[in-house]
């Protein structure tokens, strides 16, 4: 479903943007909750959706900039000079374990939490195109 809806959701927010408006990266992260709020309330009405999720990563490129916005574990990762850069950070219970220091990363694939995504979006960054 998200897959199916997320380019409408980005049409109406991102689309008519002027690519400099410095809302921009807002706009995209408002079209990724907007989303995920309209997609838990659908799954409250559709019993074969009950307790149904999903992550996202979206990104919109314009010029050389490219603002990301993500939701849940799904990561945005940059390959530049041959290196490989994560650039988000999970939103999920097993990653708020692992800052506070109750869990060590290495037992994160085995951890009962894992699967447990929060709710929050990284909006607001912006990182340079590689050329």
């Amino acid at each position: 479903m998200v897959v199916e809806l997320l380019p409408a959701y980005l049409r109406r927010s991102v689309e008519a943007a002027d690519p400099d408006d410095a809302a921009l990266p807002e706009r995209l992260g408002q079209a990724i909750v907007s989303l995920a709020n309209d997609l838990c309330a659908y799954a409250d009405t559709d019993p074969r959706l009950a307790g149904s999720s999903s992550t996202v990563v979206a990104a919109v490129v314009t010029g050389a900039r490219a603002f990301l916005a993500h939701l849940g574990d799904s990561r945005a990762y940059l390959y530049r000079d041959q290196q490989v850069h994560q650039l988000t950070r999970d939103h999920s219970l097993l990653q708020e374990l692992i800052d506070a220091g109750h869990v060590e990363p290495g037992n994160a694939d085995v951890h009962p939490a894992r699967s447990v995504i929060t709710v929050t979006t990284d909006v607001g960054r912006c990182w340079p195109v590689p050329g």
